[in-house]
């Protein structure tokens, strides 16, 4: 009885693993047309990122983007999304990262109180959204040791009167 136990409980582990559909290494591009963390999505045409993953570091993430032909869209109100109405006042006399963020990353949107930041880029009309999550001030760091994550992403096409920089 223990070996048909056995035997059963190798063709279901046997079984679930020839289940599993494995990616070549170098399938790692993401289609934009079929793949976003965001449900609903707007399908747009048929360009790739290589290398876009969520939880890789934004410095990265930005790098590829940049270097693919995406380029920042900048939000005019900014200062105001992620410092507050009151944003000049703040920054006269912080030196903190925050008031700085819109100058440094220029596709920065806003950010909210609790880590997350939304970032926009375009490239021949369309829009990639970006979310991210951690320390703001890891912009520039790449790899693991960066506190400053993508959360998700989304594509759609370019909202008019987009700006970019």
């Amino acid at each position: 009885m223990r070996v048909n136990r056995f035997f059963a409980a190798t063709l279901m582990v046997g079984g679930i693993a020839g289940c599993h559909q494995s990616m070549p290494a170098s399938d790692n591009q993401v289609d934009v047309t079929s793949i976003s963390s965001k449900k609903g999505s707007e399908p747009v045409d048929n360009s790739k990122i290589i290398g876009l993953t969520k939880g890789m570091a934004y410095a990265d993430l930005r790098k590829i983007a940049l270097q693919s032909g995406w380029a920042p869209v900048v939000d005019p109100e900014c200062r105001s999304n992620v410092m507050g109405s009151n944003h000049e006042e703040l920054c006269k006399s912080d030196t903190s990262e925050l008031c700085t963020v819109c100058d440094d990353l220029p596709e920065v949107s806003s950010c909210s109180g609790d880590g997350y930041c939304g970032m926009y880029f375009s490239n021949n009309g369309r829009q990639l959204h970006v979310v991210t999550f951690g320390m703001i001030e890891d912009w520039k760091v790449s790899g693991t040791t960066s506190r400053l994550s993508v959360d998700g992403w989304d594509f759609s096409k370019l909202k008019a009167g987009a700006k970019r920089n």
